[in-house]
């Protein structure tokens, strides 16, 4: 169950909760998952001073729309490895299916 299933638009304060109270599984990697301190940056890198108070569906399906553009001009396969799995995990997170 997604962030974004029952509520249009959630808080930093509720988003930094559930990346915190995730368990970080990675969806496709075959059971990798990052850790809280991996989570707490990930949401820092993306949802930090770009974003007001409050971030609905739509800022955060642009969030990942921006790391789909970053990916696509990553010049190595490992980054773009890396920026895939961010993308994956957000989509877990928001409540989008994952491939």
């Amino acid at each position: 169950m997604g962030i974004y299933d029952k509520k249009s638009e959630v808080s930093k304060q509720e988003l930094r909760s559930s990346f915190k109270k995730d368990s970080g599984r990675i969806p496709g990697t075959g059971g990798k998952s990052y850790d809280s301190s991996q989570r707490y940056k990930i949401e820092k890198e993306i949802f930090g001073e770009r974003y007001g108070d409050v971030i609905d569906r739509n800022e955060y399906r642009r969030a990942i729309m921006r790391l789909e553009s970053k990916k696509n001009a990553a010049k190595t396969s490992e980054e773009k490895t890396r920026i895939r799995q961010k993308i994956d995990y957000l989509k877990s997170v928001g409540g989008w299916k994952v491939r």
